[in-house]
């Protein structure tokens, strides 16, 4: 997905959350940034969510999810095993979230805030040194 879709993207979701009366902001520090749930964004960052971008490696894949409705992106493993370690990164801002799969194959950050920044996610399998990372988006 380029920059001009995303921009749309946030851009409909921003229209969205005013017209319920919603105010969505990103803060400059790491630990603001990180979005915790509440009634507008719920512990499910999957809500409105779109795969931005992906890169497979050695089975597993690492995506840079994006949701529409909360403005904020995270890290997912998909076919990934127990132990391998994925983070998501806001250039701007700093924020990063990080986390591991503790069982099956996939699992996910938490979400940090993207509304007109640029993020990346990456992962780093088990068993290896090599990290394999999205470009900004």
């Amino acid at each position: 997905m380029n920059t001009s879709i995303k921009q749309v993207m946030a851009t409909s979701a921003a229209l969205a959350g005013a017209l319920a009366g919603l105010s969505v902001g990103v803060a400059g520090s790491a630990q603001a940034a990180t979005v915790r749930p509440s009634a507008s964004c719920s512990s499910d960052p999957t809500q409105s969510a779109t795969t931005l971008i992906s890169r497979p490696d050695g089975g597993a894949t690492i995506e840079l999810r994006y949701s529409t409705t909360c403005r904020t992106v995270w890290a997912r493993i998909e076919g990934g095993k127990v132990g391998d370690y994925m983070w998501v990164y806001n250039e701007n801002t700093g924020a990063e979230e990080k986390a591991h799969i503790n069982s099956g194959t996939s699992n996910y950050t938490a979400a940090i805030g993207d509304a007109g920044t640029k993020s990346d996610a990456c992962m780093m399998q088990v068993g290896t040194t090599t990290i394999v990372c999205t470009p900004y988006e």
